[in-house]
């Protein structure tokens, strides 16, 4: 719990018991030093989060080097920066001298042509790369390429017009062939026709079978007439096609042999950064390669005529245009030799690099402190360790509390149990400077059993009840102890020890006891009064027909002296029912309910304790066998008087239905039974005397 008050108190209660049977536990009873050693712990490990959380807070100090002063042999001392660097070593008397020569150094950089030396250098690339694809198409479509490809070209349109032809020749689709074909293709029907005439039985023509008949004389054909017959046919169905194939596969193969055009979008950005060339040939040079672009590409699906592209002018003018870099090139690197070059740009880096240096002296400052503070952090967190805490902590606890914890254990368990209960409390291994504790269960022949399943619900409960006593009662403290219902499942040996024993503990500790069982309520009644002990009871009330229920009230009507409570109940109650009578309060029903309830109950202990003159009373496992001659003064009227009056409060202790009216007595009448009570009392108390 949170709340300190509530820490201070030790609480039994199921949950507490089902923890010490399962679970390991640990015991809160502590020497000074282990509480002292703990909280080192504790506080250690607490500094230990905050530490680590301040480091994973720290921002990392990050200083930008500029890219032209990487190298440079002043800023590598940035890297040995260290908690101890002075940053003010870093600062300059006169920055404005440092200023002052690097715009000399720049200048006389300037003035040797370095700053156009590197615009040229641009210059020649930029042409270089603009050169070399319209180069390398230029070469690759030479007239020898072009030439070769056109006769390719020839080839293969002379070989398609004679297939085209050919197929319009034996086509009977085709009405526009020229006369000679007509002629031709005339001359062939009529000769198919004859020799369909001659020989009626031939489906095809020419018919070659080895019974073909020649269709002008119907003489059997030779051989060699059937082979020019057949070769005939043969070329007219295939060679032809192949070779209009093979022609173009042969212009095919020499147009992939040009290199590839980058696109004019490529060539317009090679093109943009040129000086040689005016806009107006730019657009042009890009027009002509788009033509040739889409011509090579239109000329893959279908052949076409190439011509040979105009630019041989271009290449002129870039080619004299990279001729006048390379000797303005020439001309600079003479101005200026390297080594002298070589020497002021060193000089200028390292004069930048100070000054630069001399500008971040509070970023260095910074750097510094976040090194400083991540130092003094690392040795916090060595200094905050607890291994060496905890391992003390752990031999001491081994020699304080497990020794003396488990004596308390077995004192605890043989005060509560019998002798057949063997449990053993064993040590743990230990940890953070706690000692684990387990129950274990010893057999008959001396072999650690599962106590769970062997002890009953009582006997778990007495066992429960040992190890949080023997816990409790180690400190030196005195916290007061409170107990829920501590005899549940248990028998009536058991429950008289556990009585026995927190009444006794209640001379040394405030012991606060929760329980429904009205046996461990007289029975606690009993004990104190032998040990000379006043306990203060507080009872809940659950009367029937109340209109609330569970209010607490000091009523111990169970297990009081009966004339005790009528007395009380005269002198208080029925002088409070009095008063909200005359003031008509509405609470005279409830008070005359508890009124009439108490003297029930009043009535039934008189049966016990006078009627019976001690010798049997509820609650109580004692039988007074020397008292019972005296019930020989008992007479008939002493049994009318107890049934008259049991007979007329019991209605007020049972429920009655809510739609069954109901009466109470008034203060008066309740006063009058009282007192007549009372006088029966005194008159039997005198008779078994």
């Amino acid at each position: 719990m949170s709340n300190s008050v509530l820490n201070a108190i030790d609480v039994f209660d199921s949950r507490a018991a089902l923890a010490y049977l399962k679970d390991g536990l640990t015991a809160t009873y502590e020497p000074w030093i282990i509480g002292l050693l703990q909280r080192l712990v504790s506080i250690a490990d607490r500094l230990r989060d905050l530490i680590n959380a301040e480091m994973q807070s720290l921002d990392v100090p990050t200083i930008e080097i500029p890219e032209d002063l990487v190298g440079s042999p002043k800023i590598s001392a940035l890297d040995n920066i260290t908690k101890d660097t002075d940053a003010n070593k870093f600062a300059l008397q006169n920055i404005e001298k440092h200023l002052t020569r690097i715009k000399e150094i720049d200048a006389q950089l300037s003035n040797s042509f370095l700053v156009k030396r590197d615009a040229i250098l641009r210059s020649i690339q930029d042409l270089q790369n603009a050169i070399s694809p319209i180069r390398e198409v230029r070469e690759g479509l030479s007239t020898i390429v072009i030439s070769r490809i056109n006769a390719a070209y020839e080839d293969w349109s002379v070989a398609h017009k004679v297939k085209e032809e050919s197929e319009r020749a034996f086509s009977t689709e085709h009405t526009d062939i020229c006369l000679s074909n007509d002629t031709w293709r005339a001359m062939w029907d009529a000769v198919k026709e004859f020799s369909f005439m001659q020989t009626p039985e031939m489906e095809n023509f020419p018919y070659l079978g080895a019974d073909a008949l020649c269709p002008f004389c119907a003489q059997p054909l030779q051989q060699n007439a059937k082979d020019r017959l057949q070769a005939i046919t043969d070329q007219v169905n295939s060679n032809l096609a192949q070779k209009e194939k093979d022609a173009l596969e042969k212009y095919l193969e020499d147009l992939g042999n040009i290199p590839t055009l980058i696109s004019t979008r490529e060539l317009k950005i090679l093109l943009g950064n040129l000086q040689c060339l005016t806009s107006d040939e730019k657009e042009a040079l890009l027009n002509q390669w788009q033509q040739l672009y889409l011509l090579l590409d239109e000329a893959k699906r279908k052949p076409k005529l190439l011509q040979l592209s105009a630019f041989d002018s271009y290449l002129v003018k870039m080619d004299e245009a990279n001729s006048k870099y390379d000797i303005e090139l020439k001309k600079i690197n003479e101005s200026l030799d390297e080594v002298t070059r070589g020497l002021l740009i060193k000089e200028m880096l390292e004069l930048k690099g100070e000054v630069f240096l001399s500008k971040c002296i509070p970023s260095i400052t910074n750097l510094v402190d976040f090194l400083n503070r991540k130092e003094t952090l690392e040795k916090a967190l060595k200094l905050v360790a607890t291994a060496k805490l905890t391992r003390k902590n752990n031999e001491l606890a081994s020699e304080l509390v497990t020794d003396e914890y488990i004596s308390r254990f077995n004192v605890e368990l043989s005060a509560l149990s019998t002798e057949g209960l063997k449990a053993e409390l064993r040590q743990q291994k230990p940890g953070k400077g706690r000692i684990p504790f387990k129950i274990t269960l010893i057999s008959q022949y001396n072999e650690v059993v599962d106590h769970l399943n062997v002890l009953s619900e009582g006997e778990q409960r007495v066992v429960a009840l040992a190890v949080f006593l023997a816990d409790a009662t180690g400190g030196t403290g005195s916290r007061p102890i409170v107990f829920d219902d501590p005899i549940s499942s248990l028998d009536h040996i058991y429950e008289r020890k556990i009585a026995e024993r927190l009444s006794d503990l209640s001379k040394e500790r405030q012991v606060i006891i929760f329980t429904h069982r009205l046996s461990l309520f007289a029975m606690i009644q009993n004990i104190t009064d032998e040990l000379g002990i006043k306990p203060d009871a507080t009872c809940l009330n659950n009367w029937p027909n109340a209109t609330f229920k569970g209010n607490p009230s000091g009523d111990n009507s169970f297990v009081l002296d009966p004339k005790r409570v009528l007395n009380r109940l005269k002198n208080d109650k029925i002088s409070q029912l009095k008063r909200y009578e005359l003031e008509g309060n509405g609470e005279c029903r409830e008070a005359s309910l508890g009124i009439c309830c108490q003297i029930r109950v009043c009535v039934e202990r008189c049966i016990e304790k006078y009627l019976f003159n001690g010798i049997v009373e509820r609650f109580c496992s004692d039988i007074q066998t020397k008292k019972l001659r005296n019930l020989k003064q008992l007479t008939n009227s002493d049994f009318d008087f107890i049934d008259k009056y049991m007979t007329k409060y019991s209605c007020y202790v049972h429920a009655v239905a809510e739609e069954t009216p109901q009466t109470f007595p008034e203060a008066a009448e309740l006063e009058s039974d009282i007192d007549e009570i009372l006088a029966w009392i005194d008159n039997i108390k005198k008779r078994m005397s």
